[in-house]
Parts: structure tokens; sequence; C-alpha cells
């Protein structure tokens, strides 16, 4: 069975993202996001992958989407979760990121068993929010902290979370 992982960073009221854009800029996060999903099949949304506007290499890249004719080049889309289980069932995917937004987090949280959750230093503005945890249901750890510099909009800490 596919170990399901969640991979978000969210603003202290919970922000993921405004405009179709992130309303941040953090370097290093970005680094830990690619180190932490390269191999891994991705799961997105539509939206999310027009934010992108590119697939991400070295990941099959698998968007979500109602959409029977949306068909980018290098992307695997399917039309519901069930398409997206049987897929990784099919395919023996050991592992596999939820990497976005709204719709397809609230999609598939209860299905994860670990989340990345960068959590930013600030509270913001935004039109697209994580959902709600039961923080009862998982333990965490801090995987690591930044500052605000010059790479980076804002401080930031990275937890790793393990369902209970």
């Amino acid at each position: 069975m596919t170990q399901l992982s969640l991979i978000v960073a969210q603003s202290s009221n919970r922000v993921i993202g405004i405009e179709n854009d992130l309303p941040w800029r953090l370097s290093e996060d970005l680094k830990f996001f690619k180190r932490t999903t390269l191999g891994c099949p991705i799961i997105l949304g539509r939206k999310n992958y027009e934010s992108i506007g590119r697939p991400l290499p070295g990941r099959i890249n698998i968007i979500l989407s109602s959409q029977k004719n949306f068909k980018p080049k290098g992307c695997l889309v399917l039309h519901s979760k069930l398409d997206v289980m049987d897929y990784l069932k099919k395919e023996s995917i050991e592992k596999a990121f939820i990497i976005g937004g709204s719709q397809i987090y609230d999609l598939f949280l209860e299905d994860c068993s670990e989340l990345f959750i960068t959590q930013v230093d600030c509270t913001i503005r935004g039109d697209v929010y994580f959902p709600k945890l039961n923080s009862n249901s998982w333990s965490i750890t801090n995987i690591f902290s930044h500052s605000r510099d010059e790479k980076h909009d804002y401080a930031f800490s990275v937890e790793h979370w393990i369902r209970k």
C-alpha cells in the first residue's frame, strides 16, 4: 500500500496562497520541498499545477481535475480520488506526496500518515487556506528553522508530523 505524505507551507493564520501564487519567497523551504519530493509522485490540483506552470522534474506529476479535456504535456491527469488511489496501487508506488491546493489537501488529509508543514512566521492576507488539523492525532518534531534574511521574506520552521 502506498504511503501518502503531505507537504505544505502555511502562515500563522493558515494561508497557503493568494491569487494563484505563493504569498512569500522562502528559498530554503523550496529546496527542502524539492529534496523531500524528488523521486516520488506528486498529487496536485489543476489550479496548483497552473500556478506552477510546468511539470516538476524528477517526479510523476499526477493532476486531479474534473476537466476531461485538461491534458498538460508531461503529466498524468486523473479525475477522482479513487482513480488516483487505483493508479498508485496498480503501479506499486511506495510513497507519494500531496502538494495542494486546499481542495486536494482536504480530500487526502485523512489518508496521510505523515505531514511536512512549514510554519511561516506571519499573519498574512490570502485566498487559499490549509485545513484545520486535529493536533491530538499527530506527533510533531521540528526538522529545522530559518530566520528572515534577503532570500527569505519571513522566518519559518519545518515540522514533521506523524499520525499517532
